[in-house]
């Protein structure tokens, strides 16, 4: 049974993202200190599974952050922290990764691709097309959490993808490769900076369906690996335990 779908992570895994982010933080912590940052991030989690993550769901969190600490009195500086963040995401370049442009050409032959990400859906669609990345592929999907549940709901079900026949491709292991392993499918994960938020305490290292890469290029030959694997292997429960 050969590899159908291939579902990519956008931010940090096509291109790189968390660097900017990183830069708005530090305005935040510059104007209000890292008690005060706690308490932005805090509001910016809890707002995420409404909002997402990106440009406008960060400076609201922050401006609300801002009216708190200050009582709703806002200073010049204050107001000044707010366009410099603003500006710093607004503004930021959407520039591929080497060899991700080559990659999803030659892959977009043989497989169906998609587009699988977190964030707000008109701002990463925008980013998509900076990319030039649309012509090779074929569906994308905006996700709210990217857990076990949004994946089979969104993802498998939406879609009618049978999860062994799925690769999904990222740099985050709690949102782009654990929750599809636990679905039955196929994780390649690529060690890239990611937002602290995303860490994960969860130990899949020995499952038989995670592969590592440190270049997208490597994707293809491990695609081809995976699917060598599944000829000549029996069936694994979600847990890459052969069943008894």
């Amino acid at each position: 049974m050969p590899i159908k779908v291939i579902g990519f992570d956008a931010d940090d895994t096509l291109w790189p993202t968390q660097l900017y982010y990183d830069a708005g933080h530090d305005i935040v912590i510059g104007q209000i200190g890292e008690e005060g940052y706690n308490h932005y991030v805090q509001k910016l989690l809890g707002d995420s599974s409404y909002f997402g993550l990106g440009t406008t769901p960060v400076c609201k969190a922050y401006l609300e952050t801002l009216m708190e600490l200050r009582d709703g009195q806002l200073s010049a500086g204050d107001m000044e922290s707010y366009k410099e963040l603003k500006t710093t995401l607004t503004t930021r370049p959407i520039e591929n990764y080497d060899n991700v442009t080559e990659t999803l050409q030659a892959l977009q032959q043989d497989y169906h691709l998609m587009i699988i990400t977190k964030g707000q859906l008109q701002e990463q669609i925008i980013s998509i097309t900076k990319s030039g990345l649309r012509p090779f592929v074929h569906d994308f999907q905006i996700m709210n959490t990217k857990d076990a549940a949004e994946y089979k709901d969104q993802v498998f079900d939406k879609y009618k993808i049978n999860p062994s026949e799925f690769v999904m491709v990222g740099n985050t292991l709690k949102t782009d490769i654990h929750p599809v392993l636990e679905c039955g499918g196929n994780g390649i994960y690529i060690p890239r900076h990611h937002w602290n938020g995303e860490n994960t305490q969860d130990d899949h290292s020995s499952h038989a369906n995670l592969y590592h890469a440190d270049n997208i290029s490597e994707v293809p030959d491990i695609i081809k690996t995976i699917e060598q694997k599944m000829i000549c292997r029996p069936s694994l429960n979600n847990n890459g335990m052969q069943p008894k």
